[in-house]
Protein backbone atom coordinates (compact mmCIF):
# COMPACT_ATOMS: atom_id res chain seq x y z
CA UNK A 1 0.00 0.00 0.00
CA UNK A 2 1.08 3.25 -0.34
CA UNK A 3 2.46 5.56 2.28
CA UNK A 4 0.90 9.00 1.05
CA UNK A 5 -0.15 10.19 -2.35
CA UNK A 6 3.39 11.87 -3.28
CA UNK A 7 4.48 8.05 -3.59
CA UNK A 8 1.66 6.86 -5.18
CA UNK A 9 1.51 9.26 -7.90
CA UNK A 10 5.32 8.46 -8.98
CA UNK A 11 4.62 5.13 -9.48
CA UNK A 12 3.18 6.17 -13.02
CA UNK A 13 0.07 3.99 -13.21
CA UNK A 14 0.08 4.24 -16.73
CA UNK A 15 -2.63 2.36 -18.54
CA UNK A 16 -0.51 1.75 -22.33
CA UNK A 17 1.44 -1.31 -20.70
CA UNK A 18 0.33 -4.15 -18.39
CA UNK A 19 1.96 -5.43 -15.36
CA UNK A 20 4.12 -7.15 -17.30
CA UNK A 21 5.27 -4.12 -19.34
CA UNK A 22 3.86 -5.37 -22.16
CA UNK A 23 1.26 -3.54 -24.13
CA UNK A 24 -2.13 -3.11 -23.10
CA UNK A 25 -3.82 -5.72 -24.74
CA UNK A 26 -7.04 -4.67 -27.02
CA UNK A 27 -9.25 -6.50 -24.82
CA UNK A 28 -7.87 -5.03 -21.68
CA UNK A 29 -8.84 -1.27 -23.11
CA UNK A 30 -12.50 -2.98 -24.30
CA UNK A 31 -12.91 -4.33 -20.65
CA UNK A 32 -12.23 -0.63 -19.15
CA UNK A 33 -14.08 1.04 -21.78
CA UNK A 34 -17.33 -0.89 -21.03
CA UNK A 35 -16.56 -0.68 -17.02
CA UNK A 36 -16.26 3.27 -18.15
CA UNK A 37 -19.48 3.17 -20.25
CA UNK A 38 -21.49 1.68 -17.48
CA UNK A 39 -20.26 3.87 -14.64
CA UNK A 40 -21.52 6.87 -16.41
CA UNK A 41 -25.12 5.00 -18.03
CA UNK A 42 -26.31 3.44 -14.43
CA UNK A 43 -28.37 6.60 -13.51
CA UNK A 44 -30.45 5.97 -17.18
CA UNK A 45 -28.43 8.34 -19.54
CA UNK A 46 -25.23 8.68 -20.76
CA UNK A 47 -24.83 12.39 -20.52
CA UNK A 48 -22.61 13.79 -23.60
CA UNK A 49 -20.29 15.07 -21.16
CA UNK A 50 -19.79 11.69 -19.76
CA UNK A 51 -18.81 10.45 -23.27
CA UNK A 52 -16.75 13.33 -23.82
CA UNK A 53 -14.73 12.58 -20.44
CA UNK A 54 -14.76 8.84 -21.39
CA UNK A 55 -12.99 9.40 -24.93
CA UNK A 56 -10.54 12.16 -23.54
CA UNK A 57 -9.49 9.81 -20.90
CA UNK A 58 -9.16 6.79 -23.20
CA UNK A 59 -7.00 9.01 -25.41
CA UNK A 60 -4.68 9.90 -22.83
CA UNK A 61 -4.54 6.56 -20.51
CA UNK A 62 -3.88 4.72 -23.36
CA UNK A 63 -2.66 6.89 -25.86
CA UNK A 64 -5.04 6.07 -28.70
CA UNK A 65 -5.95 7.57 -31.83
CA UNK A 66 -9.45 8.96 -32.32
CA UNK A 67 -10.14 5.91 -34.60
CA UNK A 68 -8.57 3.38 -31.71
CA UNK A 69 -10.75 5.12 -29.41
CA UNK A 70 -14.12 4.61 -31.86
CA UNK A 71 -13.63 0.98 -32.22
CA UNK A 72 -13.29 0.51 -28.42
CA UNK A 73 -16.11 2.41 -27.88
CA UNK A 74 -18.31 0.65 -30.11
CA UNK A 75 -17.26 -3.01 -29.16
CA UNK A 76 -17.99 -1.86 -25.26
CA UNK A 77 -20.98 -0.37 -26.19
CA UNK A 78 -22.09 -3.39 -27.56
CA UNK A 79 -20.90 -5.65 -24.20
CA UNK A 80 -22.01 -2.84 -21.75
CA UNK A 81 -25.20 -4.94 -20.64
CA UNK A 82 -23.89 -8.16 -20.70
CA UNK A 83 -23.19 -9.08 -16.87
CA UNK A 84 -21.27 -11.95 -17.19
CA UNK A 85 -18.81 -10.25 -19.66
CA UNK A 86 -18.50 -7.02 -17.10
CA UNK A 87 -17.45 -9.72 -14.20
CA UNK A 88 -14.77 -11.42 -16.91
CA UNK A 89 -13.79 -7.79 -17.42
CA UNK A 90 -13.05 -7.22 -13.89
CA UNK A 91 -11.54 -10.71 -13.27
CA UNK A 92 -8.83 -9.88 -16.63
CA UNK A 93 -8.72 -6.17 -15.09
CA UNK A 94 -7.80 -8.31 -11.74
CA UNK A 95 -5.29 -10.53 -13.37
CA UNK A 96 -3.64 -8.30 -15.62
CA UNK A 97 -3.16 -4.73 -14.13
CA UNK A 98 -1.14 -3.90 -11.19
CA UNK A 99 -2.57 -1.71 -7.91
CA UNK A 100 -1.53 1.60 -8.93
CA UNK A 101 -3.40 0.51 -12.75
CA UNK A 102 -6.55 -0.61 -10.97
CA UNK A 103 -6.62 2.61 -9.09
CA UNK A 104 -6.37 4.75 -11.75
CA UNK A 105 -8.88 2.56 -13.62
CA UNK A 106 -11.59 3.65 -10.96
CA UNK A 107 -10.36 7.10 -10.85
CA UNK A 108 -11.31 7.06 -14.73
CA UNK A 109 -14.65 5.78 -13.51
CA UNK A 110 -15.11 8.62 -11.27
CA UNK A 111 -14.36 11.23 -13.77
CA UNK A 112 -16.56 9.55 -16.16
CA UNK A 113 -19.35 9.85 -13.35
CA UNK A 114 -18.79 13.19 -12.24
CA UNK A 115 -18.64 14.56 -15.70
CA UNK A 116 -22.26 15.21 -16.14
CA UNK A 117 -22.32 16.81 -12.33
CA UNK A 118 -24.11 13.95 -10.95
CA UNK A 119 -23.46 10.86 -9.61
CA UNK A 120 -26.22 8.51 -8.93
CA UNK A 121 -26.21 5.96 -5.79
CA UNK A 122 -26.37 3.09 -8.93
CA UNK A 123 -23.34 4.82 -10.12
CA UNK A 124 -21.12 4.99 -6.96
CA UNK A 125 -22.30 1.52 -5.89
CA UNK A 126 -20.96 0.35 -8.88
CA UNK A 127 -17.55 1.70 -8.57
CA UNK A 128 -17.39 0.94 -5.30
CA UNK A 129 -18.39 -2.92 -6.01
CA UNK A 130 -16.15 -2.90 -8.85
CA UNK A 131 -13.25 -1.28 -6.51
CA UNK A 132 -13.91 -4.36 -4.12
CA UNK A 133 -13.69 -7.16 -6.69
CA UNK A 134 -10.79 -5.80 -7.97
CA UNK A 135 -8.81 -6.38 -4.15
CA UNK A 136 -9.24 -2.10 -3.37
CA UNK A 137 -10.05 -0.79 -0.24
CA UNK A 138 -11.86 2.51 1.03
CA UNK A 139 -8.43 4.11 0.71
CA UNK A 140 -7.70 3.15 -2.81
CA UNK A 141 -11.10 4.99 -3.53
CA UNK A 142 -10.31 8.36 -1.67
CA UNK A 143 -6.63 7.91 -3.76
CA UNK A 144 -9.24 7.63 -6.96
CA UNK A 145 -10.93 10.67 -6.07
CA UNK A 146 -7.61 12.67 -5.05
CA UNK A 147 -6.27 11.69 -8.49
CA UNK A 148 -9.07 13.85 -9.89
CA UNK A 149 -9.10 16.68 -7.69
CA UNK A 150 -5.11 16.72 -8.71
CA UNK A 151 -5.83 16.54 -12.35
CA UNK A 152 -3.74 12.90 -12.59
CA UNK A 153 -6.54 10.89 -14.36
Amino acid sequence: MFNNLEEFFKTGASLVVDKTGQPTPSELRIATVCLLIKAGSLDGYFHSDEFDSLVSTLNREFELSNEEAGYNLEVGGLLVDDEVKIESFIKAINANFEESQKVAIIAMMWRVMLADGLVSSHEAAFASRTAKLLGLNQKHIELARDMIEDGQV
